[in-house]
């Protein structure tokens, strides 16, 4: 909560002092409390980068709406609830299977993460876009991956914090009415909220780290090379880097090291502005390389956006003049901001539910690292005290081991005519042959976490309404004798070893249906030359 001062003097008016190096090494009690000093500046950036990520990533829902969230696309409300039922995941839009429906709620969270982005009803606008994604995230549990994960969780935070403070239309109509509500007498914050949501980022890579305890990891150093041998996230970037092996075993290493080192060097309470900075240039720098190289989605993006918290005072009082901190050293100063009991109680109802959510974060990241043992601390039967505002995560990121199993897929289709196509190169020639560049045959980075997961076992039953939607799309917009009559999702598996070498691509048949029957696939006698039958 904010920290209001009657009268003070400025060495006790935390917002306004400045904290260096050498104050806080002179003041063991303010450097612990400058560990987790926000800059209001910081939140803002960390704001408007969050709503940009947040207005992307609604913009793709939205071409995807049919497809991902309707009942006429591949995941039916009654296959949702089959699946997933029992997870306690709600979502506003499960309430209806219509494409209107789920058009109407995606809109409004793309409205909502416009009005965060201006700082317009700031508050207002974080908790409907958290609702709203949480809402959205629970429909497909088939496309999320770390990116909603994170995004969800940083606008849980959020929530707490007084992002609007700064550079917003709502810092403007406060400045016009003379500064009502809450103060900012200056442009720090300490906060137990403030707290949390630094924590929460360097929980992901503490995390991460403790899941990659394999040697690929530390002794062997080829996880890199093997991440980067995925050719369906593969950019060319990737294509390039992973030709120097020696290069990837030094990166591999280096990333470890960082994911550990990178959250401390944030927290030291000495020369705290410099580590503050060198930390977030070194993290931005990690996520920026890993766009460059990876097509994975927003999950960069949301990590570099979650960093721009972490910068300190220094950064902005270098580069911008701020009114709010020009207050002379030994002048007192006065804020008729009164705190009274209703104010008191309602701090301590709010630093208590932080302490409890952040509390089933840690819990939440401790069971994953060892389920069997850590369940004793934290059994299923609590999972619904975190469930219920969406803290669930899970950090592997690539651990422990990086997948060595890769490849592309072809639906080929025989329509009316005889002809065969593949529904998914847009109608051409059915080929086998390997992709130049496999990451850019998705649409987006939803549909490659999709069919990547219609390959793992567990999600097997998605493949039939997987083709059926393909197949129906397609006669959609084709008529007369290029109407599909059946089709077999094929994939095309590569083993890759750590060493780079790569097996000889198998395809395997996942599903098909012919005319309207839905026939299993025989997995050990099918081949791709083998016509589709009468």
């Amino acid at each position: 909560m904010f920290r209001a001062v009657a009268t003070s003097n400025s060495s006790n008016v935390h917002a306004t002092a400045s904290v260096g190096g050498d104050a806080t090494a002179k003041h063991p009690l303010r450097a612990l409390r400058s560990i987790f000093e926000v800059d209001l500046r910081s939140l803002a950036a960390f704001r408007i980068a969050l709503a940009a990520v947040v207005v992307s990533d609604s913009v793709v829902a939205l071409t995807n709406a049919e497809a991902f969230y309707s009942d006429t696309g591949v995941l039916p409300r009654t296959a949702l609830a089959e699946q997933w039922g029992g997870q306690m995941m709600w979502s506003l839009h499960a309430l209806s299977g219509s494409l209107t429906w789920q058009v109407v709620l995606i809109v409004m969270q793309l409205m909502a993460a416009v009005s965060l982005l201006a700082g317009h009803r700031t508050r207002v606008a974080t908790l409907v876009c958290w609702a709203l994604v949480a809402s959205l995230d629970a429909r497909n549990p088939m496309i999320n991956n770390g990116a909603d994960s994170m995004i969800r969780l940083l606008l849980f935070w959020s929530v707490f914090l007084p992002l609007g403070a700064r550079w917003s239309l709502d810092a403007r109509r406060d400045a016009k009415q003379g500064g009502s509500g809450a103060p900012h007498p200056g442009s720090t914050l300490v906060s137990l909220p403030a707290a949390c949501l630094l924590l929460q980022v360097a929980f992901v890579y503490w995390f991460s780290v403790a899941f990659k305890n394999h040697g690929v990891w530390w002794s062997e150093g080829t996880a890199l090379r093997q991440v980067l041998e995925l050719d369906s996230l593969a950019r060319p970037a990737a294509v390039w880097l992973r030709e120097y092996p020696a290069a990837c075993r030094a990166l591999t290493h280096f990333t470890v090291i960082l994911e550990i080192l990178g959250p401390v060097v944030a927290f030291l309470p000495v020369w705290r502005a410099g580590c503050r900075f060198i930390a977030v240039l070194a993290m931005v720098g990690l996520h920026a390389g890993i766009a460059i190289c990876l097509d994975i989605g927003a999950f960069p993006w949301v990590m570099m956006a979650a960093w721009l918290a972490f910068l300190p005072s220094e950064f902005w009082r270098r580069f911008i003049r701020d009114k709010h901190v020009n207050i002379p050293k030994n002048e007192n100063i006065r804020c008729d901001y009164h705190v009274g009991k209703r104010d008191i109680v309602f701090g301590f109802v709010l630093n208590g539910f932080c302490v409890f959510s952040l509390s089933m974060v840690f819990l939440w990241n401790l069971r994953g690292t060892n389920f069997a043992f850590w369940e004793k601390v934290f059994p299923r039967w609590a999972n619904p005290a975190a469930m219920v505002f969406r803290l669930d995560q899970y950090w592997t990121m690539f651990a422990p081991t990086p997948l060595m199993e890769d490849g592309w897929f072809v639906l080929r289709a025989g329509l009316s005519d005889g002809s065969e196509v593949d529904l998914l190169r847009d109608g051409a020639p059915v080929s086998w042959d390997k992709p130049a560049l496999a990451s850019a045959a998705y649409k987006d980075a939803r549909w490659q976490k999709y069919q990547t997961n219609l390959w793992m076992t567990i999600h097997q039953v998605h493949r039939m309404p997987y083709g059926d939607y393909v197949a129906r799309r397609w006669n959609d917009s084709h008529g007369g004798l290029s109407q599909v009559v059946a089709w077999q999702l094929w994939f095309v598996r590569e083993m890759t070893q750590p060493d780079g070498t790569r097996g000889k691509p198998e395809p395997i048949l996942m599903a098909q249906r012919e005319g309207h029957r839905q026939t299993p696939p025989p997995a050990t006698s099918a081949s791709p030359e083998q016509p589709f039958r009468e």
